[in-house]
């Protein structure tokens, strides 16, 4: 190495250099210099900053020669910006500085340079004028440049500035030649370890929204219910981000969105919640969604929002010094938007925006599951709803849907069921027991309506504290057990024909909510505060007397008038007798079919027996004891006994009115078996018809010719009846002067 041969301007000669031989005097200096070399060597790569590189620089240089500043440069080749590090020792010899710059050409031009160089003052201004101009460079008398390679692509420099008249020597150029290699190692490892802090800062930031991601993700998607997404999503935000008040934007149509709010933790105030749907226009969700990403307001932009947005309402009535909106999108749909808002104005920075944007997407999955679940449990309780309906109108029905009768009487009801068929109007339909919900259904099949499936219900069947609820449905928690939306008939009837049987079984404090529904053909659910437009068509049924109700209090005027648009009285099975033989013959086919018997024949005398009764029940009634004779038949022809059919109540009623009324001439009917004693056209009691087969069997019980037989019962039954009755064999035949066979 060659090594400077004079002392450098500025410094004193050390002692005895005047009067030292020449060689002498270069060893003196050789020696300087490399013990400056050496400290440099072992201090400079320990320095772990750039600021303590340049106070170490300045201690290592400052014996050999006087400078007031030093700069290092530092510019990745790809960035505009370089970071310039400066030491002033007339501010502070442990003041160090560091500044952004935007290198121009001219500094681009001086920093570029390749070789260690040497700079008198009015040479640097006038080849580098934009040099020359910065602050750190003026009244420089001199300047060594000192171009450093490091690797990782970064490009840097260092330079030394004289500012006390004084220049460099050009010797000075040897020494900072194998500075520079110090210098360079150095910044190296200072910029490796830079380098290895911002990878580990960066890589810890990664682990640590990783985690926020996995536990928004886990805690949103694990949640099915929309109200507890939002409850759960909010409770995570808040615990990562500080941010409070939180809400779900979603889109319900092209015009309009809901509004999902979560409720902040308990505090003295009251915070706006809004809830509902609201116009889409003019809101800050429709600027999110047109500009396709987050959307930021800050105290500035607030004061421009208008209250009438229910976005807007949410953030200044809480309070809010910034919000945010971020979109949520689900592949090519946008759901809506997540908006959050805070009272500290610099809440949202770049980095927490970024990972905001990114638990958005996550937050988009869980509202897109959400609402699948919604949709799947609605459909999978209308679904459970309408199989139940089917199943009580398959068990209601009391026939295959066919109406049976050629008698003038059905002829005028059908020809009245044709004329109001194609029309909306409500229809009140009489009697029970007469096939209501038949000519219902009858209406409902010849109306445009037909494709539809009718909706029935029994008023009397439901209990009147579930009645609302089973009529206009009702919201998840509108009362205790309500876990899940209903929907109620009139919405399941939607488009097609709702039937209310005994309408006069509703109370009195619903039957407004239904004129309602007739009027305005509008409902609200039980708990809820949407109206929901319904089209349907009414069918009523009651056997009650509603004017009679009417008068009484318990059944409203507007209603029955609003009910009674198109009565119809069906007539009952006793006013159309002929068509007697034929039901019998249907229900007999019926039931023999279902119980896989083979019944071909009705005798006549049966018939005429059906004919005759007054049927009080009507078809029901007719169907029940067909059912019943069928059963006890046991070969091809109906066996019907009418000792083994039960009174029906309305008959037991109609005998204890009759027993109370005055007595009125007996009509006989024809007896079923008679002895000397009887003549026939008598009326006979059971006992008597018991003792009449009892004598003329002369007391033999079992066999096809004994009493069993003869009154087509089986021996067990006669006998219990005997034994209720009294009635006992010998005695019957002692009074007749007979006695009991051998």
């Amino acid at each position: 190495m060659d090594i400077p041969s004079r002392i450098p301007p500025g410094r004193t000669p050390p002692a005895g250099f005047f009067t030292a031989s020449a060689s002498e005097m270069v060893k003196s200096t050789a020696i300087v210099w490399q013990e400056a070399l050496l400290a440099a060597s072992r201090v400079l790569p320990l320095q772990k900053d750039i600021p303590s590189l340049l106070r170490m620089l300045k201690n290592c240089c400052d014996p050999l020669m006087a400078f007031q500043r030093i700069h290092i440069v530092i510019a990745a080749p790809m960035q505009e910006k370089a970071r310039l590090y400066m030491l002033d020792a007339h501010a502070d010899r442990s003041a160090v500085s560091e500044q952004d710059l935007t290198p121009q050409q001219g500094l681009r031009q001086f920093w570029s340079q390749t070789e260690v160089a040497c700079f008198e003052g009015e040479h640097l201004r006038r080849e580098f004028p934009a040099i020359a101009d910065l602050d750190q460079y003026r009244n420089a008398s001199g300047c060594l440049f000192v171009p450093i390679s490091t690797q990782g692509g970064c490009h840097c420099a260092m330079d030394f500035v004289k500012t006390d008249g004084s220049v460099f020597s050009d010797d000075s150029l040897v020494f900072f030649r194998v500075l520079a290699g110090v210098v360079t190692a150095a910044i190296t490892a200072i910029l490796c370890m830079d380098n290895v802090r911002q990878e580990t800062e960066h890589l810890r930031r990664e682990r640590d929204h990783f985690s926020i991601l996995v536990d928004v993700t886990n805690t949103a998607i694990g949640t099915l219910e929309m109200n507890d997404m939002v409850a759960v999503v909010a409770g995570e935000i808040r615990r990562f981000f500080g941010i409070r008040d939180f809400a779900l934007l979603l889109h319900e149509t092209d015009d309009t969105f809901s509004f999902h709010c979560a409720r902040p933790p308990q505090s003295t105030e009251n915070p706006v919640l809004p809830a509902g749907t609201f116009s889409l226009s003019n809101s800050l969700l429709k600027r999110c969604h047109d500009i396709n990403a987050p959307l930021l307001a800050r105290q500035g932009d607030l004061a421009r929002l208008s209250r009438k947005d229910p976005a807007s309402e949410f953030i200044l009535g809480n309070g809010n010094q910034a919000a945010g909106l971020f979109p949520l999108h689900f592949g090519q749909h946008c759901l809506g938007a997540m908006l959050l808002a805070h009272r500290h104005p610099d809440v949202f920075t770049d980095e927490s925006v970024s990972l905001l944007a990114q638990i958005a997407s996550r937050v988009a999955i869980a509202v897109r599951n959400a609402l699948d679940y919604t949709t799947i449990s609605v459909q999978k309780n209308d679904l459970a709803q309408k199989n139940l309906y089917l199943s009580e109108q398959i068990q209601s029905q009391s026939d295959m849907g066919v109406i049976i009768g050629q008698s003038d009487a059905i002829m005028r009801v059908l020809q009245q069921v044709d004329m109001v068929a194609s029309s909306d109007s409500t229809v009140l339909l009489g009697e029970t027991g007469t096939g209501k919900e038949l000519f219902a259904q009858a209406i409902h099949n010849r109306s445009p309506r037909k494709s539809k499936r009718m909706v029935k219900m029994n008023c009397a069947a439901v209990p009147a504290g579930l009645m609302e609820s089973e009529l206009f449905g009702h919201e998840k928690g509108a009362f205790t057990g309500a876990g899940a939306q209903r929907k109620g008939r009139f919405e399941l009837a939607h488009g097609s024909t709702l039937m209310l049987d005994e309408v006069g079984d509703i109370p009195l404090e619903l039957q407004p909510k239904l004129l309602r529904v007739l009027q305005s053909r509008e409902i609200e659910r039980l708990g809820g505060h949407k109206v929901i437009s319904v089209d349907v068509r009414l069918v009523a049924a009651t056997n009650r007397n509603l004017q009679e109700m009417v008068l009484d209090g318990t059944f409203r005027d507007d209603l029955f008038y609003r009910l009674n648009v198109f009565p119809i009285a069906i007539p009952p099975l006793r006013e159309r007798r002929e068509d007697i033989p034929l039901l019998a013959k249907h229900f007999t086919q019926q039931m023999a079919r279902q119980m896989k018997k083979n019944i071909t024949n009705i005798p006549s005398a049966a018939l005429r027996w059906l004919c005759d009764q007054p049927w009080p029940g009507n078809v029901r009634e007719l169907a029940n004891v067909i059912e019943r004779a069928v059963i006890l038949s046991s070969g091809p022809s109906l066996n019907i006994c009418p000792l083994e059919v039960p009174a029906p109540v309305a008959a037991i009623s109609q005998r204890k009115q009759e027993a109370s009324a005055p007595p009125a001439p007996a009509q006989p009917i024809r007896p079923v078996y008679t002895d000397a004693h009887h003549q026939p056209g008598e009326t006979l009691s059971e006992r008597d018809r018991i003792v009449a087969a009892i004598l003329a069997c002369n007391g033999v019980m079992a066999g096809s010719r004994g009493v069993a037989a003869m009154l087509g019962l089986k021996r067990t039954t006669l006998l219990s009846r005997m034994q209720r009755m009294g009635i006992d064999i010998k005695d019957v035949l002692e009074t007749r002067g007979q006695s009991l066979p051998a």
